[in-house]
């Protein structure tokens, strides 16, 4: 079976999984559309990158009788798709890491609609987003599979700009945040320094206290560097119903750090937040909380040893082995016979 993946966030070094293929029975090729070329790089819109990329899968798909395509996060299996139902109607798709920071645009849930039609499976990162979407798109609930969120363990980097501040906290991602409560926490805990690593977007209008560090656009390594010297790190969700936070929180899980605040019990993340894998789960919206939960945090040795207690359950639950499984699993469901 030839893996054929579309991206419309991945470089065109990418190429999904094929690192860890050790089946020469199976083979990948990636498309990326963030380099255009030709009559496509003139035109300012990323769509015509996202087009060029999803034909030229297609074309590839096409020419090659056991070719799956796997186009990731929603508008790249949107436009797959279209070209797909084109240029190669018998190719199989599986549209992975499906997955939707917000779904209030009732014409733009209209036109994904209609665009996700034929595709054989959509793969998402919660339990809760198999009924969210099915009922949002219209899309057969079995046709929902749910997978958890796989990464290798992070490597940080040899700089960490929170280095010298003392012990600290940090919060991550940038992702359906609420960082106006976070704010409101730190500044009941004035003696705690604290780091916060988002995009420009997600902390618009939040004034943030002088004991909280704020670093934008900031580099991978830099960024791992400090989630693995904090003490804990709060995830802070804007409500229950966010799905998103999985890469942190699993990043955090892998590092052994304390989750020591889900800043909701949400049942978008729930799947990662059950009993012993987080420190401690508080209602959204609850700076009160948020405090109360990095008080406890900070006299009980025992939730910090539990998150480094808990690394190799972790690396069992999140090995990106699982999702090479998964697209065995296609390749042999799936046959080539077209």
């Amino acid at each position: 079976m030839h893996v054929i993946s579309t991206s419309d966030l991945m470089g065109p070094d990418w190429n999904f999984l094929a690192d860890l293929n050790q089946d020469p029975a199976l083979t990948f090729q990636s498309f990326s559309s963030l380099q255009p070329s030709g009559l496509a790089s003139l035109v300012p819109h990323p769509i015509a990158g996202r087009l060029q990329g999803a034909a030229r899968a297609c074309r590839a798909a096409r020419r090659r009788p056991d070719a799956i395509l796997f186009s990731h996060l929603p508008m790249a299996a949107a436009v797959t798709n279209l070209a797909r139902r084109m240029i190669a109607p018998s190719v199989p798709q599986i549209a992975f890491a499906f997955n939707f920071t917000t779904l209030n645009d009732d014409l733009r849930a209209r036109f994904f609609a209609r665009a996700f039609r034929g595709i054989t499976e959509f793969v998402v990162y919660s339990t809760y987003e198999r009924e969210l979407y099915a009922e949002a798109f219209g899309i057969e609930p079995d046709r929902m599979r749910y997978l958890p969120w796989t990464m290798e363990t992070p490597v940080p980097g040899p700089e960490n700009p929170m280095a010298g501040k003392g012990p600290y906290i940090c919060a991550i991602g940038g992702e359906a945040r609420d960082y106006a409560t976070f704010a409101a926490a730190m500044r009941a805990r004035p003696d705690l320094p604290a780091a916060v690593v988002a995009r420009d977007y997600s902390l618009k209008g939040v004034d943030m206290p002088a004991n909280v560090s704020v670093f934008t656009n900031l580099a991978s390594a830099k960024t791992w560097a400090i989630l693995a010297g904090a003490e804990a790190m709060v995830l802070p969700l804007r409500d229950g119903k966010a799905a998103c936070g999985h890469i942190t929180l699993v990043a955090a899980k892998l590092l052994g750090i304390p989750v020591i605040v889900i800043v909701t019990d949400s049942v978008g993340i729930r799947d990662y937040t059950g009993e012993g894998r987080v420190a401690a789960l508080v209602p959204p919206g609850s700076a009160e909380a948020i405090k109360a939960a990095l008080d406890r945090l900070f006299d009980n040795s025992t939730l910090r040893q539990a998150a480094r207690d808990g690394i190799a359950v972790a690396r069992q639950e999140h090995d990106p082995r699982l999702w090479l499984d998964y697209v065995r699993e296609k390749a042999a469901l799936l046959s080539p016979a077209r």
